[in-house]
């Protein structure tokens, strides 16, 4: 998964980009986070692959398998 390598990236480096910004005065740790908001990104990315795989998987589980004999319209489920 290449998305939680990224996630996981985003997290680690948000600590040391927090702790540098903590030597800084309050106002320029804050918005220094929040223009480099690692600490949160990296989470909601994590979170947003774990619910992309979740769903693929959901999915390939309820999808039958076609026949290559026939032709996929006639397989396709009636609306």
């Amino acid at each position: 998964m290449p998305g939680g390598l990224i996630a996981v990236t985003l997290v680690f480096s948000a600590i040391p980009m927090l702790v540098m910004f903590s030597g800084q005065t309050l106002v320029e740790g804050i918005v220094g986070a929040i223009t480099f908001p690692c600490w949160y990104w990296g989470p909601a990315l994590a979170l947003a692959v774990w619910g992309y795989v979740a769903h693929r998987t959901r999915s390939e589980r309820s999808t039958p398998a076609l026949d290559a004999g026939t032709p996929a319209r006639e397989q396709l489920p009636a609306v």
